[in-house]
């Protein structure tokens, strides 16, 4: 018996391995069996865009940040899920560890937030591999459950 193989560094590898074996007896008779192969994935997914669902950049809710995602990509081993937080930009604190959301490019977190806080969201996209991408929200939002406070009614006939 014979075994020849070529051993290759991982970082040379992109796609799928496959192995194709041949045995042979001595009445020279063989058998070929091969892998289903094996996907070599040594880079993170590419960076997405990430952003809270508002459009005015305030909210006046103090237990919920909508969230969205989309654009992200992994050519060799795919998506395989996403995690978020919320973080505080005036303490640079989050308000929770990453949370799995599976393969939702949305989300909702339920979180005690400050009134007056100015908040952003972190975005994991992780492969097949492993290996993920962090990309943080290009806009932020603040929270402002204060109503406007009245000092003056002006009615338009007299002063």
């Amino acid at each position: 018996l014979t075994v020849e193989y070529t051993r290759l560094p991982v970082e040379s590898v992109q796609g799928s391995v496959a192995s194709n074996d041949r045995a042979w007896n001595k009445a020279m008779l063989s058998t070929q069996r091969s892998s289903n192969g094996i996907v070599v994935d040594s880079t993170p997914p590419t960076s997405g865009l990430v952003w809270i669902d508002s459009t005015q950049g305030y909210q006046s809710d103090l237990t919920r940040i909508p969230v969205r995602w989309t654009g992200f990509v992994d050519k060799e081993s795919g998506v395989d899920h996403y995690m978020f937080k919320i973080c505080s930009l005036s303490s640079t604190s989050c308000l929770h560890d990453f949370i799995n959301v599976g393969k939702h490019t949305n989300a909702t977190s339920s979180s005690r937030l400050k009134d007056g806080g100015t908040y952003v969201v972190v975005v994991r996209a992780y492969n097949g591999a492993g290996l993920y991408c962090e990309v943080t929200s290009l806009s932020s939002i603040t929270v402002d459950s204060t109503p406007p406070h009245v000092t003056f009614v002006y009615d338009g006939s007299s002063l």
